[in-house]
C-alpha cells in the first residue's frame, strides 16, 4: 500500500532496491534483501492479481478508476487543509497530490498551509509534485482586516529565584484537568471568562482525558463536550456480552455462572431473582467443590432443590436454563452460526433499562450498535470466511471486534471542548490548555521498519527521521498560537504510576514568540468536598437536602469531644495466634477485617481443597478432639492411653469428614 500510494510501480520497486544495491557481489547480507525484495514483489503481484479476480476494488484501483472514468458530477473546487503523510500523521499521499492533478473536470484546488509547515520542507515537495502551482499570501486573497493577527498570552507559572518556566508540570492527567476547572472558574470569578465553547483542553490522544473529564471538569460543574468517541468496550452492556462468553468458556464455573445470573442487563427468570437467593446458591456450588461442567450442575441442583426454598429453588432452575441454553456454544460451528447463537441469547434474554431511566436512551443506543457490530461480524463470515469456530475462537473474535469499536457519547451541548491537537486547529478558540506534553506522545513515535534499513526506505520515498521531526516541532509551533487569548501548557510526572518525561517539543516553546503572564493564584474551589473541607466552610455546592443535613452537622458540639475521634473503649483481654499478631503487623486492616469482622476470603474454585483449607480442616480436627479428651477428664496422652485416644479421634475425624465431598473425604480419612 505504501508503494502504491507513492506512486511507485512493484517493477520500480525492484528495479531501485536491485540498483541501490548493487546486485548483491557474493555478500551475504545483500543477497538477503534482494532475495526478500523479490519475495515481498512476487507476493504484491499475487496479491493485485487476486484483487482484480474478486472484482472488488482497493483505494488504489479506484484511484486508477477515477482517472480513467470521469464521474457524471465531478466536483469543481477542492480544498485542500491537509500537508503530506510526511508533515501530517493523517496527510495525503503522493498518489493523492497526483489524483488532484490529473482528476478530470476538477477546475480548482487550493492548498492551505502555515509558513511554519512550508518552512519544514512542504514547499520543497509541493513544488516537486504541481511544478508551477501560484502562490498567494492570506492576506493578500483576504484582505488585512479579517486577518488581523492576534497573538495570545502565554500563561505560566509564578516565576522562582532558581527559574521561570514556561509550562505547569503536574502529578498526573486528573490533577491536570482540575487546574483545568480551577482556571476556568477563576477566570469566572474575576470576569475575563473566555465562553466556555471557545474554551479548549487539547491532547494528542483522547484517553484517558475523556474518563477522566466526569469526575475533574463534570465534579466542579463545568459542563464539557468531547469530539471524540469513547470505547464501545466501556459500556454495561457491552460488559455483559463479556458474561456471556466467559460463562460459555469456563464451561459454567461458579464465578462466571453467578456473575452472568446478578446482571441486571439479562433477564434470566421470570419475577427475577434475589441476591440472598444467588448468594446461597453460591454458597452450596462451592460446598459442592463445583467447578464447572453442565452434567455436573445438573447433578447438584436435580439433588438438592426439593429441600430449598422457592427463591433458592428458582435460582437454581434458571441457572440450569441459562448453561443449557448457552451449551451449544461449546460446539463447533462455521464462525456466523456461532456469533448467531450469542446474538440469539442476548435477543431473548436482554432486559432493557425502565424509559423514566436517565441512562435509558443512551443504553437503548448501546444496545443497538452492539447488535449491529455482532450481526456484520456474522454477515462478513458468512460472505468471506465461514471458518469452525470452537468457544475459545468465538469469544477471541468478538472481544477483538469490539475492543476496537467506539461509541460517541450525547453531547452535553455548549461547554468547554475537549480536542485532539489535529481538530482544534478546526475551531475558533479565545482560551487553549494543551494538556499531556509528555516524551512518548509529543512527537508521536513512527513504527520501525522491519523489512529495510532507513537509507534503503529513503530511496524509495521514506522520509527521515529529522524530516519527521521538523515537521512535528512546526506543527507544535503553530498550536501554539491557535487561540486569540490565552495558551498554557501542562505536562505530568506520573502516567498510569509510572515516571514519565516531559516532551522535548517544550524547548520550542521561544520560537512561537508569545509575551508570557504568570497565573493568577489559583483558590477556585472545584468540588463540594472542597467546599466542606475548606476554611470556611460553604454549603452552597451542596442540593437542597445534603444543604440542610451538612448545616445541621455544623451546629453540633465542638469537634474536640472525644466521641468524634474514634474513641471505643478497651477491649477485653484474650490469646491471640502467632499468625494473627503476624497478620497485625503486615497489614492492621487485614487484622482487623480478618479477626474483628470476621470477614472470609474469596476462595478460589477447586474439585479438592486447597492447601490453606485443608490446614484448616486440620487444624479444626485436632481441636475438636483436644476439646474431647479433656471433656473426658483425661490429660496428658501416655502409652496406656494411646488406645482409648486413637477411638476418640477415630469419633471426630468421622464427623468432621461429613462436611465433606464423598471423594475428598476418603483421602483426607487416609491421611488423619
Amino acid at each position: 500500500d505504501q508503494l502504491r500510494r507513492q506512486s511507485k510501480g512493484l517493477e520500480r520497486f525492484n528495479e531501485l532496491i536491485e540498483v541501490t544495491l548493487g546486485g548483491g557481489a557474493g555478500d551475504r547480507g545483500t543477497d538477503r534483501l534482494l532475495t526478500q525484495t523479490r519475495f515481498l514483489a512476487a507476493t504484491f503481484r499475487e496479491l493485485e492479481r487476486r484483487v482484480a479476480a474478486s472484482g472488488a476494488w482497493d483505494e488504489h484501483t479506484l484511484r486508477q478508476h477515477l482517472l480513467q472514468h470521469p464521474l457524471p458530477e465531478p466536483p469543481l473546487h477542492v480544498i485542500v487543509t491537509m500537508a503530506d503523510w510526511i508533515a501530517e500523521p493523517d496527510g495525503l499521499y503522493i498518489g493523492d497530490f497526483d489524483l488532484l492533478a490529473q482528476l478530470p473536470g476538477l477546475q480548482q484546488i487550493d492548498l492551505v498551509s502555515t509558513e511554519q509547515l512550508l518552512g519544514s520542507g512542504f514547499h520543497e515537495r509541493i513544488h516537486e509534485w504541481w511544478p508551477g502551482v501560484d502562490e498567494i499570501e492570506a492576506a493578500a486573497l483576504l484582505g488585512p482586516e479579517p486577518l488581523e493577527r492576534v497573538r495570545p498570552l502565554l500563561e505560566t507559572p509564578r516565576p522562582n529565584r532558581d527559574h521561570s518556566p514556561l509550562w505547569f508540570t503536574c502529578r498526573d492527567r486528573e490533577e491536570e484537568l482540575m487546574a483545568v476547572a480551577q482556571h476556568v472558574k477563576a477566570a469566572h470569578r474575576r470576569g475575563d471568562a473566555a465562553p466556555l465553547d471557545r474554551t479548549a483542553v487539547v491532547f494528542k490522544h483522547p484517553l484517558p482525558y475523556l474518563y477522566l473529564a466526569d469526575g475533574t471538569l463534570g465534579a466542579a460543574g463545568i459542563p464539557f463536550t468531547a469530539g471524540d468517541a469513547l470505547p464501545l468496550a466501556s459500556e454495561p452492556f457491552v460488559a455483559t456480552v463479556d458474561l456471556v462468553l466467559a460463562a460459555a468458556e469456563s464451561s459454567f464455573a461458579r464465578e462466571s455462572l453467578v456473575e452472568l445470573l446478578t446482571t441486571p442487563h439479562l433477564r434470566v427468570a421470570a419475577g427475577g431473582l434475589t441476591p440472598d437467593a444467588i448468594r446461597e446458591f453460591d454458597q452450596v456450588l462451592r460446598e459442592q467443590s463445583y467447578i464447572g461442567d453442565i452434567t455436573h450442575l445438573a447433578t447438584i441442583v436435580e439433588a438438592w432443590t426439593s429441600e430449598r426454598s422457592r427463591p433458592v429453588t428458582q435460582v437454581a432452575q434458571a441457572a440450569l436454563a441459562v448453561a443449557s441454553t448457552l451449551s451449544p456454544m461449546l460446539e463447533a460451528a462455521p464462525a456466523s452460526i456461532a456469533v448467531g447463537r450469542v446474538i440469539g441469547f442476548l435477543t431473548d434474554h436482554q432486559s432493557p433499562l425502565a424509559e423514566d431511566d436517565p441512562l435509558a436512551a443512551r443504553d437503548a443506543r448501546v444496545r443497538a450498535v452492539t447488535f449491529e457490530l455482532l450481526q456484520a461480524l456474522a454477515d462478513a463470515h458468512a460472505r468471506h470466511h465461514d471458518v469452525e469456530w470452537r468457544i475459545d475462537d468465538l469469544a477471541a473474535g468478538i472481544r477483538r471486534w469490539i475492543e476496537g469499536q467506539t461509541f460517541p457519547p450525547e453531547s452535553a451541548g455548549r461547554g468547554v471542548q475537549l480536542l485532539d491537537d489535529r481538530a482544534v486547529r478546526y475551531g475558533r478558540f479565545d482560551d487553549v490548555t494543551i494538556v499531556g506534553l509528555v516524551e512518548a506522545e509529543w512527537p508521536e513515535r513512527q513504527a520501525r521498519n522491519i523489512f529495510y534499513p532507513s537509507g534503503l526506505l529513503k530511496v524509495l520515498g521514506w522520509p527521515s527521521e529529522h524530516t519527521r521531526r521538523r515537521a512535528a516541532d512546526a506543527r507544535f509551533v503553530d498550536l501554539l498560537a491557535t487561540a486569540t487569548t490565552r495558551v498554557a501548557l501542562s505536562t505530568v510526572t506520573l502516567d498510569d504510576e509510572a515516571i514519565v518525561m516531559r516532551s522535548m517539543q517544550l524547548d520550542e516553546i521561544p520560537r512561537a514568540r508569545l509575551a508570557t503572564v504568570p497565573t493568577a493564584d489559583r483558590l477556585a474551589r472545584m468540588t463540594a468536598d472542597e467546599a466542606l473541607a475548606s476554611d470556611p466552610v460553604s454549603v452552597e455546592p451542596l442540593t437542597s437536602e445534603a444543604r440542610e443535613w451538612a448545616s445541621a452537622r455544623m451546629q453540633r458540639a465542638v469537634g474536640t469531644d472525644v466521641r468524634y475521634h474514634g474513641q471505643v473503649g478497651a477491649r477485653p483481654d484474650r490469646p491471640w495466634s502467632v499468625s494473627a499478631l503476624e497478620a497485625y503487623l503486615a497489614c492492621p486492616f487485614k487484622f482487623f477485617a480478618q479477626h474483628v469482622l470476621k470477614l472470609e476470603e474469596e476462595p478460589e474454585d477447586s474439585d479438592v481443597m486447597n492447601p490453606r483449607e485443608q490446614g484448616q480442616f486440620i487444624h479444626k480436627v485436632f481441636e475438636e478432639f483436644f476439646a474431647a479428651w479433656q471433656r473426658m477428664g483425661h490429660g496428658a496422652i501416655t502409652p496406656g492411653l494411646l488406645e482409648p485416644a486413637r477411638e476418640v479421634f477415630v469419633e471426630v475425624v468421622e464427623r468432621e469428614l461429613k462436611t465433606l465431598p464423598e471423594a475428598e473425604a476418603g483421602l483426607e480419612r487416609t491421611r488423619l
